[in-house]
């Protein structure tokens, strides 16, 4: 024992110690002590003489935030009755319940100062002594004060950082702007003057083209005022040869200039077709020959690629002859005579081709060679002082040429003559599907399959009599409506309108076999015509031919959008016109001639228009309804169908070939056909079911249109 009274005991749990008299008396008060306060396996708090009086307050790292406390009681009469309760400042609202174990966990406490304070009550209900024991957790390195003060100055650092950073942006900025204001000043300045140059280009290129137009229009007009100033009856050969060939100037400057037009918006595409390259720049070449004749200029054309080489190429005929054309006259119109103009065509690998087109003529400056393509572009030298020109056609070659991914280069000088190279593909693969077609365009092949039999084999189709079809001519220019009646008259009935109102009035109470339209008119336009007149049940059947001075394809589709059957570019070819007139009536009465001979009409037929198969569709089922009443006729008819009995005379006419009576005299015959097949009862109910009242009459109609009596034909389908 130690000199206080105080016994040491050995147990399984290590020493005991017991002070005398700590307890109190027997009965009498007792303490609480708290025991132990551990952090893990670390030992903060081993017990102290009077543990509620504690008064060193420990200061515990934050590591050490999660705690256990050990606590017992002293009175030892009941040990198992005892129980205690807790509760840890600043940390515990209330006070725990009481509970039978000695001790209490706490985790992850926050930095702060606590208290943790313990009561006992023994099993008599007496209230210990509280114990208690306070500490601080300390907050972690980066809450800490001197954390703090760094964040404050790296904050105060960052901050005159920024502020710097941003003056130097805006300085850095000020110079940009000023360089950009310069910079804005000169484009303004270079754009300026890229205007006023053209302008000044446009000017010159108006004044050029105006000149280009006025000589030919001067040779086309002298010669005409001069046969009517002479009333001449007839115009000398070489006058009219005159005339052509001016009006064909006219018409090539007026397609560069539409081309170039469709190359700037990107809608001039390729067609390509297969065919032999070599042959064909031959025979381009070759037509040059009688020019070449005549200004006494030696022409050559040679093919240094083997014959098979390019035999099988792919390319657009129609560009590539624009191209070949163009540089050919560029090299007649500069080549003096005595001189000469070559063009070769060679294939390195069988899949592109080079062609070489030369000329010893006067050349071009090496000043003027990087502009030669450039639009509106004309040297002001000796090379077009006496030579006309407008400056488009080899800015058009250029741009043909690149849209077939090609390449173009020239190579001249002065007073020893030009060259132009082209480079370009001819396989399939260097193009894009939709560019290929794999024929020519029928279109295009037409004068060359007009011939003289097939003009005399239109002019026979028909005779001068009422019986000839009926064609209405919508056309707002008199004169051209006067030449295409002189055109069309001798085979057909001809009735004229001058505008796309007047023309939809007159179609509709006229009922012709076919409308011949212009596209650009005042007022409704024949595409805007072609669409009334195609959904409109009177004239829906009629078709409808348009004209126009419109050259490319997307006015084509617009057409043939609307509704159209056909198309002619202006100028067409008068057996031309009068060909494909002939082929739309022919094509309506064979559909005619199916549908008189096949008796009941089939509106859902996909090839028909929507209105023409609604059309049928009421017709068949207003038919169908009527004919089992013996009055059902054509007045009924048209009644039913809304529609005039002379405008429903002319559409069923037109339709099937047929007056309406007969028409309807067909479907009822037809059906008591079907009636019969089906064994639906004898002759006489079947005629009267059809809406015959007469049987010898209904006999008689029945072998005519089907060539045999309708008892032998009931006889034939019961021994089927």
């Amino acid at each position: 024992p130690e000199p206080d009274g105080t016994g040491l005991f050995g147990g399984t749990e290590g020493i005991l110690r017991v002070r005398p008299g700590i307890g109190g008396s027997p009965g009498g008060p007792f303490c609480t002590l708290i025991r132990r306060v551990s952090a893990g396996d670390s030992l903060l708090f081993a017990g102290l003489p009077d543990s509620a009086a504690f008064a060193n307050l420990p200061e515990l790292p934050f590591a050490a935030n999660s705690l256990r406390f050990r606590f017992a009681a002293t009175d030892f009469r009941n040990p198992t009755a005892l129980r205690f309760r807790y509760r840890l400042e600043n940390f515990d609202r209330d006070w725990s319940a009481w509970i039978a174990e000695t001790h209490r966990d706490y985790t992850g406490l926050p930095p702060g100062n606590y208290r943790f304070r313990v009561q006992s009550q023994n099993g008599d209900g007496n209230l210990g002594r509280e114990a208690a024991f306070e500490f601080r957790i300390l907050p972690p390195w980066h809450r800490t004060g001197w954390a703090f003060a760094l964040y404050s100055l790296t904050l105060i650092g960052l901050i005159a950082g920024i502020v710097k950073w941003r003056v130097h942006q805006l300085q850095l900025k000020t110079r940009q702007l000023e360089l950009l204001v310069a910079e804005r000043t000169q484009t303004v300045q270079e754009q300026a003057n890229k205007l006023a140059e053209m302008d000044r280009i446009k000017s010159r290129f108006f004044a050029n083209i105006s000149h280009e137009f006025r000589t030919p229009l001067t040779l086309i007009l002298g010669p005409v005022e001069d046969w009517l100033s002479r009333k001449q009856s007839l115009a000398p050969e070489t006058d009219l040869r005159r005339i052509r060939r001016n009006a064909r100037r006219l018409l090539q400057l007026i397609n560069q200039l539409l081309d170039l037009s469709r190359l700037e918006s990107g809608r001039l595409i390729l067609h390509i077709t297969r065919s032999d390259f070599s042959a064909f720049l031959k025979g381009l070449v070759m037509s040059f020959a009688s020019l070449a004749e005549q200004k006494k200029i030696h022409l050559q054309f040679s093919a240094d690629a083997p014959p098979k080489a390019l035999a099988n190429s792919y390319f657009d005929r129609e560009k590539m002859e624009t191209i070949v054309t163009n540089l050919l006259s560029n090299a007649f119109k500069f080549t003096p005579a005595g001189g000469s103009v070559s063009v070769s065509v060679g294939s390195p690998d069988g899949k592109t081709a080079t062609v070489l087109v030369s000329d010893s003529g006067s050349g071009i400056p090496a000043a003027q060679l990087p502009h030669v393509f450039e639009r509106f572009f004309r040297g002001e030298d000796h090379r077009s002082a006496n030579q006309s020109g407008t400056g488009i056609g080899l800015a058009l070659v250029k741009e043909l040429v690149e849209l077939h991914r090609g390449e173009i280069a020239v190579q001249s000088e002065a007073g020893k003559g030009t060259v132009f190279t082209l480079n370009f593909p001819l396989n399939r693969d260097a193009f894009r599907p939709t560019e290929i077609v794999d024929t020519l365009d029928e279109i295009a092949d037409w004068p060359a399959e007009i011939t003289s039999e097939t003009g005399e084999a239109v002019r026979a189709a028909a005779s001068k009599s009422s019986d000839n079809p009926l064609i209405l001519i919508v056309e707002d220019h008199a004169d051209v409506r006067s030449y295409i009646r002189e055109q069309l008259h001798e085979n057909f009935r001809i009735v004229e309108s001058a505008d796309g109102d007047s023309g939809f009035l007159r179609a509709a109470d006229a009922i012709p076999d076919l409308v011949i339209s212009d596209v650009m008119m005042p007022g409704t336009d024949g595409c805007a015509l072609c669409e009334k007149l195609k959904t409109d049940p009177r004239t829906s059947h009629i078709p409808v031919i348009l004209l126009t001075a419109k050259a490319g394809n997307e006015s084509k589709l617009t057409g043939l959008e609307s509704g159209a059957d056909d198309y002619l570019t202006k100028p067409f070819n008068a057996r031309e016109l009068n060909i494909r007139v002939k082929n739309l009536i022919g094509q309506r009465r064979k559909l005619r001639e199916i549908y008189r001979r096949e008796g009941l009409l089939q509106p859902a037929a996909p090839e028909m228009p929507s209105v023409e198969q609604e059309f049928l569709r009421q017709l068949m089922a207003a038919t169908e309804t009527g004919i089992a009443s013996e009055i059902f006729g054509p007045e009924e008819l048209s009644r039913q169908l809304n529609m005039s009995r002379r405008h429903l005379q002319r559409k069923i006419r037109a339709l099937t070939g047929q007056s309406p009576a007969d028409f309807i005299r067909t479907i009822r015959l037809r059906q008591a056909r079907d009636l019969l097949a089906r064994h639906a009862g004898n002759v006489s109910e079947i005629a009267f079911r059809v809406g015959f009242n007469n049987l010898s009459y209904f006999a008689r109609c029945f072998k005519d249109e089907f060539g045999v009596s309708p008892s032998d034909f009931l006889k034939s389908a019961k021994q089927d």
